[in-house]
């Protein structure tokens, strides 16, 4: 196996630019699969962070009873209720996802975030993958997403379609022939590789540090802090980089740039709050650091 080469690339370079004629349409549309009556917060902060990072649509399909809180307090994003059952989506929703994307073109799609894991959920994740993997449409499976679906899914899809993005609990149920010593740096970068090798995607493991690969190049996050050990993060960073892939900035880069500036908006909450600091912080900060990284 060909071991990738650890690159450090120039965040700035990897910025997606903005015409001076750009409208709302022009410059990332994504569209955010999340959510459950336990994990509302994870579908929210996907989609805000998505807004947040630049895309200029944001249409969040979640739980139906959930669309008026949503609505009244988040009005930014463009919400559409699924079907549920018990506080979770149902097979059924993929019916409506599909309705819409026949008549809405869509850049980049995140899934997975605070799903859960009810049986009927994990059919519609499914389904659901296929039905986006069949459009064509470039993907970002975390959590949830990743828990209902198996190498083999994305082993028959397009090759550097989507952006896998597993913790170590993740990666052990999704690569359980891989091994790994979470504590070791090279054995991270390792198990990174294999993972990209065999799903044929792209990884981002989360960790300390996070390693993303293609399988040809590799980046080293040399940012974050144990702060950023707390709930909802990791729906932040599916947000920033579904939201960079929206707006045509290729996988890798994307993966590279979501995962760097995620972590970089972290250090910066973390300078002043500490191990305080909570996800929602996140969703204002994120502008910040893209200004401070277009500016060196």
């Amino acid at each position: 196996m060909t071991t990738p080469d650890v690159i450090h690339p120039k965040l700035a370079t990897l910025l997606p630019e903005r015409s001076s004629d750009a409208h709302k349409g022009s410059v990332g549309r994504v569209m955010v699969i999340a959510g459950s009556s336990l994990y509302l917060g994870a579908a929210i902060h996907t989609a805000m962070a998505a807004l947040r990072s630049g895309a200029g649509m944001v249409y969040l399909f979640t739980l139906s009873s959930a669309v008026p809180y949503i609505q009244t307090h988040y009005p930014d994003l463009i919400v559409h209720p699924l079907p549920e059952k018990n506080g979770a989506i149902v097979e059924q929703g993929v019916t409506y996802l599909k309705a819409f994307l026949d008549d809405h073109p869509i850049d980049a799609i995140a899934l997975g975030p605070g799903l859960g894991q009810h049986v009927h959920t994990i059919d519609f994740i499914q389904s659901t993958f296929w039905l986006i993997q069949e459009m064509g449409i470039k993907t970002v499976v975390d959590a949830d997403g990743l828990n209902a679906l198996s190498v083999s899914d994305f082993q028959t899809t397009a090759p550097m379609q989507c952006v896998l993005t597993p913790h170590i609990k993740e990666f052990h149920r999704l690569f359980p022939s891989i091994l790994v010593d979470n504590r070791t740096l090279s054995s991270r970068q390792d198990a990174a590789t294999q993972a990209c090798v065999l799903s044929q995607q792209c990884i981002i493991f989360k960790g300390a540090p996070s390693v993303t690969t293609n399988g040809t190049s590799m980046v080293l996050n040399p940012y974050g802090n144990s702060g950023m050990a707390t709930a909802g993060v990791g729906d932040i960073l599916t947000g920033m980089v579904s939201s960079f892939i929206a707006q045509k900035v290729p996988l890798f880069d994307a993966s590279v740039l979501g995962m760097c500036a995620h972590s970089l908006v972290g250090d910066s909450l973390f300078a002043r709050k500490g191990n305080g600091l909570i996800a929602s912080d996140f969703i204002h900060e994120i502008p910040n650091i893209i200004r401070q990284i277009n500016s060196n």
